[in-house]
This record gives C-alpha cells, sequence and structure tokens, in this order.
C-alpha cells in the first residue's frame, strides 16, 4: 500500500509533526511505503528522521507564502503517483483546496486529519467545513473537540499517543537533569512550545512575573524556538528576570527535561489536544493550563484549568499549590490506561488505513 501523508504545515517540534512520524512508527508490521510532502523550509531534523524510517520525503513550497505554486505541486504529486491514500493533516477547513486537488487528480481515498480547534482564518475555516466534509472519504481528529470544530459530519478520533515508556518517571534521571541544568535547590515551572502567538507565552512570562515574588526558588524553563522569541526575551529583560528564566531552545530529549520539572505550566490562546501536556501527565508532572485547551486533554488528578481571562494571583495560587511532594508515577498510569500509549495505535490505524 502507498500512502502520502500531506503536513499543510511546516514539520517542526510540535504535536502535528509528532503525530505524522508515531502514525508512521506504529504501522510497521502494515507492509506500506510511506511518503511525505512537507514544507521546504521544514526542520532537516524531521526530514531525516523520516528518511531513516525508509520514507520519501516530497519538499513543496511554502503553503503560507507561495500557495498557488504549492497546490500545482500537490497536483504534480498526486498526479504523477499511485498512491492507495492521502492522508492530509491540518488544523482548519483551509484544507478544502488540498483535498479538491487531490480528489480532482487521482486520490483514491482521502483522509483529512484535525489537530486543533481555532484558526487564524475564520470566515474561509466556516464557509468550507461542510464542503470539506463532504469530499472526505474518512474524517479524523485528535480529539472530540478538534473533530466538532473541523467537520459538519461524523469524525473517528485517533487519540495523540506517545511512547508512554520514554516519559515514565525516573528519580535517577531528575536528579541528573536538575545537576545538568544547575536546579538542584529550584522550584522548576517548565514549558514546551513554539513562541507563537498560540502559545501565548507572554501572559506566561506575566504569570512568573508574580509567582518569583512569592516563590524565591522560582525557576521557568522554556523550551522551543519561534518568530516570537526574541520580543519575550526583551520582555523578560525589562522584567529583570534574565537570571531566573532559561531559554532552552529545541530538545530531542523533552522527555529527560520533563523529569527535572516540579510543574507543567500552558497559557495556550487555543489549542486542540495538546500532545505535550499528554506527555506531561505521563512523566507524573502536575499541570496548570489555560482554560482553551481541550477538556480531553485533563487525564490525571493533578491537573488543572485556569480561566486564561482570569486575574493572575489564581494562576500563581494554582502552580504554588503543587510546591509539594506528590507521587510523579502515577501520572503515567493514569494516561495508560486511557488508552494513550503508542501501543494502542496499530489497532485503530488498521481500520483506518485499509
Amino acid at each position: 500500500m502507498k500512502i502520502l501523508q500531506i503536513s499543510t504545515t511546516k514539520l517542526q517540534y510540535d504535536g502535528l509533526t509528532k503525530v505524522i512520524v508515531s502514525l508512521i512508527d506504529n504501522s510497521k508490521s502494515m507492509k506500506i511505503q510511506h511518503s511525505v510532502s512537507c514544507s521546504v523550509d521544514s526542520l532537516e531534523h524531521w526530514k531525516e528522521e523520516l528518511r531513516k524510517r525508509n520514507v520519501i520525503v516530497y519538499e513543496l513550497p511554502n503553503r503560507d507564502t507561495n500557495y498557488f505554486r504549492y497546490l500545482w505541486a500537490i497536483k504534480d504529486l498526486i498526479h504523477s503517483n499511485d498512491f492507495d491514500i492521502v492522508h492530509i493533516h491540518g488544523n482548519s477547513a483551509t484544507m478544502l483546496l488540498d483535498t479538491i486537488v487531490a480528489r480532482l487528480f487521482g486520490a483514491k481515498k482521502i483522509i483529512v486529519h484535525g489537530h486543533n480547534t481555532e484558526t487564524k482564518h475564520p470566515f474561509i475555516h466556516c464557509i468550507s467545513r461542510r464542503l470539506l466534509s463532504n469530499i472526505t472519504n474518512l474524517r479524523v481528529a485528535c480529539g472530540k473537540d478538534a473533530g466538532d470544530f473541523l467537520f459538519s459530519k461524523p469524525f473517528i478520533v485517533i487519540p495523540n499517543c506517545i511512547d508512554l515508556d520514554k516519559f515514565k518517571y525516573n528519580q535517577e534521571i531528575r536528579e541528573l537533569e536538575r545537576k545538568r541544568l544547575n536546579v538542584e535547590d529550584k522550584f522548576v515551572v517548565g514549558h514546551v512550545g513554539r513562541f507563537t502567538e498560540q502559545k501565548n507565552h507572554e501572559q506566561l512570562i506575566e504569570i512568573f512575573y508574580e509567582l518569583q515574588k512569592e516563590v524565591n526558588n522560582a525557576y521557568l524553563i522554556l523550551i522551543g524556538e519561534g518568530e516570537l522569541q526574541d520580543y519575550i526575551k526583551h520582555k523578560v529583560e525589562t522584567l529583570k528576570l534574565t537570571e531566573k528564566i532559561y531559554f532552552y531552545g529545541v530538545s530531542d530529549k523533552v522527555e529527560s527535561l520533563m523529569q527535572a520539572m516540579d510543574v507543567f505550566v500552558l497559557t495556550s490562546r487555543y489549542e486542540g489536544l495538546c500532545v505535550t501536556a499528554i506527555e506531561a501527565q505521563a512523566a507524573g508532572l502536575p499541570c496548570v493550563v489555560s482554560d482553551r485547551l481541550s477538556k480531553e486533554t485533563k487525564l490525571s488528578e493533578d491537573f488543572v484549568f485556569v480561566g486564561l481571562e482570569n486575574h493572575i494571583s489564581e494562576w500563581v495560587e494554582n502552580i504554588r499549590n503543587f510546591d509539594r511532594v506528590i507521587d510523579r508515577k502515577r501520572g503515567y498510569n493514569c494516561v495508560k490506561v486511557q488508552g494513550y500509549d503508542k501501543s494502542e495505535l496499530h489497532t485503530v490505524l488498521e481500520k483506518v488505513w485499509k
């Protein structure tokens, strides 16, 4: 079977990219020749990771800046290959045109996979979602909220499964990482996410500014990169927080860094079923997150939603409530019993990719 997965966003350190790689990793026994199309400016790390898996990688013009050239490249790609399935990944019903091109130029079966609950193009999304639902063979979403957002017809959910054993709490790794990061005596607040408007780092910095006034040994680790990184760094300097906030950059060892954290905080303006929040819970981290995350994201008892518009003091109070010893191993069990272990994914894919 030949399957083309189309990433409508560039491959980067985000949930959508992790899902594409996870689907490929968990279909090894299905005798599939995988291909992935991605933006030419995708991270070389992920293109190389895919090639290591014997995946054919097609580099296309950037969808955001060269939209018509991108669609023409999709047309050529599908027209010149005999794909059995075209599986399109994205965040909104702007995937309609990708789907139409796939349909017109020979795709036998089209799967559309939704990964988010908000878009920068709400009008286009609104007028496109019904037609998108009608011309798609199979509608898939990372969770119920993402599916309700994208489709006007029934859909199936493929959970954002993770390699649970990588994230399981390990005291030895925690001690080694905290020593390496020189935070052995700190109350470590952690965040993983690209520096974009969606992730709302500005509010996170404001929350931490108030937290460190009350918790003297508070320390914030920010994992990720992005277009707003310099702006956030300037804000940190203005607030004189440089010594208390570490801009770590991107990492392919997030599971180890999470061991070093004491609490995980997300102030996102919108999310689907957030992969990093699932990973944090698997690592046994207590989580304080914005109410814009899907309610399905809560898998463990050490997980608190806070209104994005609520006063900063409420955020600080909830974070401080986790400045205590908790059983870090129970998060792993909570995530596992609710079906987010990658070992469960193979069975789902056998039904989807058939």
